[in-house]
């Protein structure tokens, strides 16, 4: 046999409601609307599935995922305001602002990028013409293409080597 479960109206204006009761409050858990969106800790619906957390007062919608783990570990989907952040258990795993930046191990500020730890690349880095490579916090501290096929080394604001198409390699001077 079926179960079958219909709405009351039995049209598009008809709504399912799965609700729970706490200490005599009404709460709507999953709601699966007349057009088949389905809410989970939403009672607005907006695209095929939304979820959302009531529970959680500064707005936060999270996903918990949860497979074996001798550690007992789980992952976490949290949508943090209008950023999106991947968690294992509390610490951040990728995060990704509003704005399109994203980080790695942590929150990225004012960067495209941001990797907290080592990281690999297993291909090319390509940087655009005379964009500079910066080894240190500062900015003073970079590489990058001086002119046409030519390289710098610069430290404390200061350029201090000079590599040029044909070899020619400059030390505290031009060439």
């Amino acid at each position: 046999g079926h179960l079958n479960i219909d709405n009351r109206y039995n049209n598009a204006d008809g709504d399912i409601n799965f609700r729970t009761r706490t200490t005599g409050t009404i709460v709507n858990a999953v709601k699966i609307q007349g057009d088949g969106n389905v809410g989970i800790g939403t009672t607005t619906a907006g695209k095929a599935l939304e979820i959302g957390d009531n529970s959680n007062t500064v707005g936060n919608g999270t996903i918990r995922l949860r497979g074996y783990s001798a550690s007992g570990g789980y992952h976490d989907i949290v949508s943090s305001g209008d950023n999106l952040v991947f968690y294992r258990n509390t610490t951040v795993g990728l995060f990704m602002r509003y704005n399109g930046n994203v980080g790695i191990g942590g929150e990225p500020t004012s960067h495209k990028l941001l990797v907290v730890g080592d990281a690999k690349i297993n291909d090319n880095l390509t940087l655009a013409a005379t964009k500079k490579l910066y080894l240190d916090g500062g900015g003073d501290t970079y590489i990058q293409e001086a002119a046409a096929n030519q390289m710098a080394f610069v430290t404390a604001g200061g350029e201090r080597v000079r590599i040029i198409a044909d070899g020619k390699v400059g030390i505290g001077t031009t060439i």
